[in-house]
């Protein structure tokens, strides 16, 4: 699972004129944040590729997965592109992280609905059927 910490991640969301968003991640559980990274790592795989068949920049990527989460279907971010030139805080290297022991209790892409497969995976079966065997393996290990 992809992991960050809610002040880059504030950031990213900020550059992408996404304040609402941003001021939530403050704020989201433990649970919620992780189903960020959830979504985050499924983007970063599966999601859209650029012209050249490049995966997103993973600022894109953790940006999209938390608007996601917080409006609770799949859309595109107030900015195509990144403002740089976006107020954002400095780097907080003692921001919280993804919590990778929750993290690691769930399957990979568990946050992931058919909606944003539906909207985002280049190749929505095989993106589902990926999904479907995470959840199975999990299943197995908990057993």
């Amino acid at each position: 699972m992809l992991s960050t910490t809610r002040n880059l991640t504030v950031r990213d969301l900020l550059q992408f004129h996404e304040p609402a968003v941003a001021e939530w991640v403050e704020t989201c559980t433990e649970e919620e944040f992780v189903r960020v990274c959830d979504v985050a790592d499924f983007l970063s795989l599966h999601g859209p590729v650029t012209s050249t068949g490049a995966s997103m920049m993973l600022s894109k990527c953790v940006a999209m997965a938390a608007v996601y989460v917080h409006d609770g279907a799949p859309r595109e971010l107030a900015r195509a592109k990144r403002d740089l030139k976006a107020v954002v805080p400095p780097i907080d290297s003692s921001s919280p992280g993804t919590d990778l022991q929750l993290a690691r209790s769930r399957p990979q892409f568990f946050a992931v609905g058919d909606d944003a497969i539906d909207a985002w995976a280049e190749h929505s079966e095989k993106a589902r059927a990926r999904r479907a065997a995470f959840a199975a393996e999990h299943a197995d290990g908990k057993a």
